[in-house]
């Protein structure tokens, strides 16, 4: 793999949490990333996404932009950072009792996550939606990022935290 020279952006995207430009996750908003030059052609051109370029700091060119991995596919991503919930998760909990109508299913593979201690919140304290996941019909489907947010406040509320 040739070393290419990487540069600091910020990133602001107004697509939902999960949104894809240039082999990178991003999540609704602000996106600290390092990019190649040709990742950031991309992202320049998505009319979703406003891209401002990080000056360079006495820490380096990248300054305290946070870092990206290199998967095996040679795509750099971002690391999303990681925010805990401390409630503990109950054995159980009452789906019929849960709100909004519609989304039991979602908060379903919520609670299995927080029971088994897999579950992972974004820099914005909410889970990610592809985490949320679930088979219907033989078709996998995902919320999408406001059927998430009434999911974890609903699931929140379910389990009193």
């Amino acid at each position: 793999m040739t070393k290419q020279t990487l540069i600091a952006v910020i990133a602001a995207v107004s697509a939902a949490d999960g949104y894809r430009r240039a082999g990178i996750d991003l999540l609704a908003g602000k996106n600290e990333l390092e990019l190649t030059e040709a990742q950031l052609a991309q992202f320049e051109a998505d009319p979703r996404i406003v891209v401002t370029r990080k000056p360079a700091t006495d820490e380096g060119v990248m300054g305290n932009a946070k870092k990206t991995t290199t998967d095996d596919t040679g795509a750099n991503s971002k690391k999303a950072e990681k925010v805990t919930f401390d409630v503990a998760a109950p054995d159980e909990i009452d789906l019929s009792k849960f709100e909004p109508e519609g989304l039991a299913h979602y908060a379903a593979a919520l609670h299995q996550l927080h029971k088994s201690g897999a579950l992972e919140l974004n820099a914005q304290g909410k889970p990610n939606v592809d985490d949320l996941a679930v088979e219907v019909d033989g078709k996998t489907v995902k919320p999408s990022a406001s059927d998430r947010d009434a999911v974890w406040d609903g699931y929140k509320q379910l389990i009193g935290a």
